[in-house]
């Protein structure tokens, strides 16, 4: 690890943001915590759109094929 020269009063302030960051988050474990649980939500919303994304782009699909007659004209049955 490389040290750089750090002053004092710099010293004392990158402290109060580490004490302050810390504060903020927890413990690194709850980070972790936060962390999995932002994953879980993530995974969660990504099958939700997929299972609602596949049935209506068939409903698209189908739409527009009817609407551009690609398989006869529509009747009224």
């Amino acid at each position: 690890m490389i040290e750089l020269p750090v002053s004092v009063g710099n010293r004392q302030v990158f402290r109060r943001i580490a004490a302050r960051i810390q504060s903020i988050l927890g413990s690194p474990r709850r980070v972790r915590e936060l962390q999995d649980k932002l994953d879980e939500r993530n995974r969660i919303l990504s099958t939700i759109a997929h299972e609602l994304r596949t049935p209506l782009t068939v409903m698209q699909t189908t739409t527009a094929l009817l609407l551009e007659e690609g398989t006869g004209p529509l009747t009224e049955r």
